[in-house]
């Protein structure tokens, strides 16, 4: 059962140190020149990661292989944003970790945990073992997590 949740929470720290040990942000998508540049800083005062030049010559883009689009998707994705999304991420599996209990009321027959969120019954305070919730799911999903081992 917890093998979801502890692949999760892997891709969740990969993500987070990755954006931790990346240059502080905010990155922005700035002008410069005659095409367009990834800054690392605040305020645009920072250093100029990637540059890309929009002018054409014979049909192929002068400067780097980076186009405007991945610029600007990076520069979107500056660490404080990734950060804050892996927080928001922990406190969504934190609300939607597995419970267990000992008797399947209403059950699927599968499991013998489900969603202490989602899959728990009010009326006799016990979670139902219906498995992994669609918010779980749906979160892992995310990261490229499966149930399958993916």
């Amino acid at each position: 059962m917890p093998d979801l949740v502890d692949r999760l929470v892997v891709a969740i720290d990969a993500k987070e140190s990755k954006a931790r040990a990346a240059s502080k942000g905010p990155w922005l998508l700035d002008d410069f020149g005659d095409g367009k540049a990834v800054v690392l800083g605040p305020d645009g005062e920072g250093v100029i990661a990637s540059y890309v030049d929009t002018r054409l010559e014979h049909g192929e883009a002068l400067g780097t292989l980076l186009t405007v689009e991945n610029a600007a998707h990076i520069a979107d994705n500056d660490p404080d944003t990734v950060l804050r999304r892996c927080a928001a991420d922990r406190q969504i599996l934190k609300s939607h970790l597995p419970g267990r209990t000992e008797w399947n009321l209403d059950s699927d027959g599968d499991h013998d945990f489900g969603c202490s969120t989602c899959h728990y019954d009010m009326d006799c305070q016990v979670v139902v073992n219906n498995g992994w919730c669609p918010t779980l799911l749906s979160l892992a999903a995310g990261y490229g997590v499966t149930e399958d081992g993916g």
